[in-house]
């Protein structure tokens, strides 16, 4: 297990630094991280919420650590910021937008977003500001008892449209990696309790308000001056604040509307053609992406991240006019870089049309976030430079002769496992099983220096477990069982061969050949693995005490230097 952590980890670095966890432009690199800072304040405000399942003394001394951070210096200037930075790239974002064809859950956020600060709006002026301006104390216990229980329904939809507008941004945004899938049930689950669990500590410390108002009916008042509250100011305040916030919101939906409108009426005119495959012939406005183009005329298209830039499953192969594009932009470059385009190959939310284009979709449009960073070697192979393992198990004809069919799968399908855990352990992917035989591949997903060192260290994991599972099956087998390793890395063709489901990811090539005739000669030298000197010298192997020999190799004319290694788990 900490050897996944530590893949994990490294992996996560290596995509911060190669920008692979921030794609995008600056401008999405800002709306994403300002969304997430207000979804992390949403959080801790309902993870506040929720403490008045216990009592609102609790509720509130909890307040003072959220109060603390959140109006901090630094905590005001990253929650306003946000706000002020979110708010303004989304609405210039939809101002930029040349279709009305959207997602279901882009749609979903849009409207849900728009109807945020028309629920918040009140209530911020009635806490931070109204506090900011009148000095009063914006307490639990004063907002609450001036709100109950005239104020129930309001809240219930605050928190459901800014948790589920967070929700929605944060899903279609990390379903991208395989990690969120791994996680998504137990995010599920704190994505519907938390926002219960916060409206039922809210309505609990409600409760608690109404019995000391029962109790008391001085408390109210005592309460307000506590508070110092003043009245009619603050409530005029309020109010013209709220007028003065719904009528900017109405302005700008009209503003938006209006803008678009005018902008389909005039993309009547200097249209230019988009060609599809299939003949179709589009006339779009200058400027529209060609995916843009595709949901204005209802073609399929897929789009895993919403056409933000940040997956490649809306991929294009431009034809006739491509020489008219300008450059991708880095952003673009970046994830096209991941998925090993090749020339001619754009993002289609990434390309604007200003010229006659033919374009032609590259997957299909029922694509789901797995092909989203999929290698296009996934469908057309490409060649790439990979370190391949071959291993075999040592006289096994002999071990499978004098013994039952289920004893030979049983112990087969207990080596495989074993050695299928260490090699993907250390990031290697498990090609296909040969008879007693396993190939892998190392490098899929990382640069050659580290896929060399992954193969040897995968060598001696393998190594190692093989002698812990000898001890395991000793009362199934008279002798040990002894395994010979071959590693060599050059250059191999990766595609998916094969047909329907016997379709599979695969390496072919020289290199395949070099490393599948290594690993018999381990046996001649009674050694558990022989590994090329090329591998070797990228892993940064000690080789001292370890055997170097010329190679001659059926079907190459030169010897090949290699390592011997007697046994792997010494390395």
């Amino acid at each position: 297990m900490p050897i996944w952590y530590a893949k994990q980890a490294s992996n996560g670095l290596a995509k911060l630094r190669s920008g692979a966890g921030l794609q995008g432009d600056i401008v999405q690199r800002l709306r994403l991280w300002s969304g997430l800072v207000l979804m992390a304040y949403a959080t801790t405000h309902l993870a506040n919420h929720s403490i008045g399942l216990w009592s609102l003394a609790d509720m509130e001394a909890v307040r003072l650590y959220f109060v603390g951070f959140w109006r901090s210096w630094p905590g005001t200037i990253a929650l306003a910021g946000s706000m002020l930075v979110h708010l303004s790239l989304v609405t210039a974002k939809l101002f930029r937008g040349k279709t009305w064809r959207l997602a279901w859950w882009q749609w979903a956020q849009i409207v849900l977003g728009f109807t945020i600060p028309w629920a918040l709006s009140e209530h911020l002026l009635a806490t931070r500001l109204g506090h900011e301006v009148y000095g009063y104390e914006d307490s639990y216990t004063f907002l609450i008892a001036v709100g109950w229980p005239s104020h129930i329904w309001p809240m219930v939809w605050l928190i459901g449209a800014v948790w589920l507008h967070g929700c929605v941004g944060v899903h279609f945004w990390a379903r991208l990696y395989p990690s969120y899938r791994r996680m998504r049930p137990w995010l599920l689950a704190v994505a519907v309790l938390l926002p219960v669990l916060g409206f039922a500590g809210y309505t609990s410390a409600g409760k608690e308000i109404a019995g000391l108002r029962a109790a008391d009916k001085f408390w109210t008042g005592d309460m307000l001056r506590e508070a110092k509250f003043l009245g009619r100011p603050v409530i005029s305040f309020i109010k013209d604040g709220k007028d003065a916030a719904d009528l900017t919101l109405l302005l700008l939906v009209l503003g938006l509307v209006s803008v678009r409108g005018v902008r389909v009426l005039r993309a009547r005119r200097g249209e230019i053609v988009l060609l599809y495959p299939l003949g179709q012939r589009l006339a779009v406005q200058q400027g529209t992406t060609v995916l843009e183009a595709s949901r204005r005329f209802n073609i399929p298209h897929a789009a895993v991240c919403g056409g933000r830039g940040r997956c490649s499953t809306c991929r294009i192969r431009v034809g006739a006019g491509a020489e008219h594009l300008p450059e991708p932009s880095e952003a673009e470059l970046r994830v096209l870089r991941r998925v090993s385009a090749p020339p001619g190959v754009r993002l289609a939310c990434q390309v604007h049309v200003t010229r006659p284009l033919e374009v032609t979709p590259l997957l299909p449009p029922g694509s789901s976030p797995s092909a989203a960073g999929a290698d296009r070697a996934e469908g057309h192979g490409a060649e790439r430079e990979l370190v391949v393992l071959f291993s075999d198990i040592r006289a096994f004809t002999n071990f499978s002769e004098h013994r039952l069919p289920y004893d030979v799968v049983f112990v087969l399908n207990q080596y495989f496992k074993a050695m299928s855990e260490q090699v993907e352990a250390h990031g290697g992917h498990v090609d296909k099983f040969i008879g007693d035989g396993l190939m892998a591949l190392f490098g899929l997903d990382c640069d050659r220096d580290t896929a060399c060192r992954q193969a040897v260290a995968a060598v001696k994991g393998m190594s190692e477990q093989l002698e812990i599972l000898n001890r395991d099956l000793k009362n199934e087998l008279s002798e040990s069982l002894r395994i010979g390793i071959g590693l060599h890395v050059g250059q191999v063709i990766v595609g998916r061969i094969g047909h329907g489901s016997a379709a599979n990811l695969t390496a072919i090539g020289d290199t395949v050949n070099v490393a599948s005739r290594l690993e018999p000669l381990s046996k001649q030298f009674k050694a558990e693995a022989v590994i090329s000197h090329d591998v070797a010298v990228a892993a940064g192997l000690d080789m001292a005490g370890h055997q170097t020999a010329e190679l001659p190799l059926r079907g190459r004319s030169q010897p090949l230097l290699a390592v011997v290694v007697e046994r792997g788990s010494e390395l």
